[in-house]
């Protein structure tokens, strides 16, 4: 279903992520959202760089709009544990079916995207145990480490419910209040380094990287522009 193939020249690309930027009418509006970097880490150092949050301020009318509602709504859904089959639950098919706008204008495509995104494949024993969705923005667990997990909203999330037991650890890269490559622990589980944009929408997050999946999947680096406006 997926072995599409699209001949994108890099500036192409370039040029589209530029206008799914400004089409992203949900971003963050400067000053919703305050980071602390703190030290710089590694992903072999065993020390913790960072005493604090990274982020330490969301406006709550940013995280109060419809997508970012309906991914929150969506982070209790998932079992981070890989090996066990993960059901369908009812929140996760009303949520998939309402939220992306963008697709209801052709039931196919939609239904297209809901495959790639949310149906369920095995990363380990067998089972059904994972979907595009809850590697890339829920994060789950392998082999003792911390996998996927790479949407700004669900690591505050992660940060603000003490029951987590989420501890950020330092910056690998930092991109300003645009992007950064971060280190951290979930539940005792460490995740060397993950990448995530920051301000950002749910659905400029799954537009974005559903254009690299269809134009440089298994090839180069996909290359975007992403700016701060």
């Amino acid at each position: 279903m997926f072995h599409l193939a699209f001949d994108i020249k890099d500036a192409e690309l370039l040029e589209f992520s530029m206008k799914l930027r400004d089409l992203d009418h949900n971003k963050a509006r400067p000053g919703q959202i305050e980071i602390k970097y703190q030290d710089h880490t590694q992903s072999s150092d065993g020390r913790d760089n960072a005493k604090e949050v990274f982020f330490k301020k969301v406006d709550p009318d940013l995280l109060r709009k419809s997508s970012f509602l309906q991914l929150m709504a969506m982070m209790d859904n998932y079992n981070r544990q890989t090996g066990i089959a993960e059901p369908r639950t009812s929140v996760e098919e009303s949520s998939t079916s309402s939220g992306h706008p963008f697709t209801t204008s052709a039931s196919n495509f939609r239904q297209w995207i809901e495959h790639l995104w949310f149906a369920h494949y095995s990363r380990a024993k067998g089972k059904l145990d994972t979907s595009g969705f809850e590697h890339v923005f829920m994060g789950e667990e392998k082999n003792n480490e911390v996998s996927g997990l790479h949407n700004w909203v669900r690591f505050y999330y992660l940060e603000k419910n003490v029951t987590e037991n989420f501890d950020y650890k330092g910056f690998i890269v930092k991109r300003g209040k645009v992007m950064a490559s971060l280190k951290f622990t979930w539940q005792k589980k460490l995740k060397r380094s993950g990448s995530i944009l920051i301000g950002t929408s749910p659905e400029y997050d799954m537009a974005l990287y559903t254009l690299c999946f269809l134009s440089r999947r298994g090839k180069e680096l996909c290359k975007m522009l992403y700016y701060l406006n």
